[in-house]
């Protein structure tokens, strides 16, 4: 498996990762369904990880590469873009979770937040939301897709 090292402009921040993923085959990289935000308060590690139906979608940067199972640092003030794209397929039952972890060297007991993030429906979003260790997440509807804030 080759590692690539890439790059989101981020707010004129630049976040660093490593992508492992690869999209599925029929997957279209062009068009993307939704875009989504990620906002911290801190310093925090997030990974984008696919639970359900991922031989249907991807979740990528604007580039195209797949952010699937990668983790990447996200510091106040910048705000890392993904999006979702999905092949003809499709039957919005897919499932994917978006974790986000403080930076405190503590990792057992960091404050996290995951979102569960499905759908009942075009434009429909289920997302359920669990915090631990004093963080807290919310979501909101951008009009493209959600936003996800993960504070301490």
């Amino acid at each position: 498996m080759k590692i690539t090292t890439l790059s989101i402009a981020a707010s004129a921040t630049l976040v660093s990762f490593n992508a492992l993923a690869v999209c599925p085959a029929g997957v279209d990289l062009s068009s993307s369904h939704t875009t989504h935000k990620i906002i911290v308060n801190k310093d925090a590690t997030c990974v984008l990880s696919k639970t359900f139906e991922q031989e249907h979608f991807c979740l990528i940067d604007d580039k195209g590469n797949d952010l699937s199972g990668v983790s990447f640092d996200v510091a106040p003030g910048t705000t890392p873009v993904f999006n979702l794209v999905f092949d003809d397929e499709t039957d919005f039952n897919m499932e994917y979770a978006l974790t986000c972890t403080v930076n405190d060297g503590n990792w057992k007991q960091s404050p996290k937040v995951i979102f569960n993030i499905g759908a009942d429906g075009p434009a429909i979003p289920a997302i359920s939301t669990t915090a631990l260790y004093g963080a807290q997440g919310s979501w909101v509807s951008n009009g493209d897709g959600e936003d996800y804030t993960f504070t301490f």
